[in-house]
C-alpha cells in the first residue's frame, strides 16, 4: 500500500474518532458527573478503528 493512501485512511480514522470523542466524552461525564473511564472510550476506540479496517481491506486485494 501506498505512502500517501495511508496517511489519508489513518487521517479519516482520526478524525472519525475524535469526532465521536468530541461528542461521547463530555455527554458520558455530564451523565455522570465526574470523570471516569467507560464505555464511551470503547466508543471511541470503536469509530477509529471501523472505518480504518473497512477502508483498507479492499486495497488488499
Amino acid at each position: 500500500m501506498k505512502k500517501h493512501v495511508v496517511y489519508i485512511l489513518v487521517g479519516i480514522a482520526v478524525v472519525s474518532g475524535a469526532v465521536i470523542a468530541w461528542w461521547g466524552i463530555p455527554f458520558a461525564y455530564a451523565e455522570r458527573g465526574y470523570f471516569a473511564l467507560g464505555g464511551e472510550w470503547l466508543l471511541v476506540l470503536a469509530a477509529f478503528l471501523l472505518p480504518f479496517v473497512c477502508m483498507s481491506a479492499p486495497w488488499r486485494l
